[in-house]
């Protein structure tokens, strides 16, 4: 379903540029030339790589949390915390289904 993880961020070819390194097929530039842009953006871009950069470790950690605590959940509370209902929402957010 998605690019097979880890993903990793890569140096680019001048700097100032990142790119996102998805296996070994593919890769996403995320920040331009920090001389193109000012430097607070330069500085959200970088963050929002990272971000992208650990998402397939954080879906699947986020997965295996849910799983966790569900398999324990033997009075059903787990199940309908606010928490696990967001959980389980932004997990479908990332699979496309809302």
């Amino acid at each position: 379903m998605f690019t097979k993880g880890p993903w990793a961020l890569q140096e680019g070819c001048y700097p100032g540029f990142i790119e996102i390194q998805c296996g070994n097929t593919m890769s996403i530039s995320i920040v331009t030339s920090a001389t193109d842009i000012a430097l607070e953006q330069f500085i959200e871009r970088e963050a929002n790589a990272r971000l992208i950069a650990a998402a397939p470790e954080l879906y699947e950690a986020l997965t295996q949390l849910i799983d966790d605590l569900s398999n324990t959940d033997e009075e059903g509370l787990f199940e309908h915390s606010e928490t696990v209902i967001r959980c389980r929402l932004a997990l479908s957010k990332a699979r496309g289904e809302s």
